[in-house]
């Protein structure tokens, strides 16, 4: 990758919060999707 290492960090900082967000955000909103484009159904 060319980009800043601050970007990077940020970047996967962002896709960490996402992914926990979405177990928590999943119970309230079951059809969520993720924003890499899985269709993410959560019990």
């Amino acid at each position: 990758m060319t980009a800043s290492a601050g970007g990077w960090a940020t970047a996967m900082t962002g896709w960490t919060l996402t992914a926990q967000g979405q177990r928590a955000l999943g119970r309230r909103f079951p059809e969520r999707v993720d924003w890499d484009g899985f269709y993410a159904p959560r019990n």
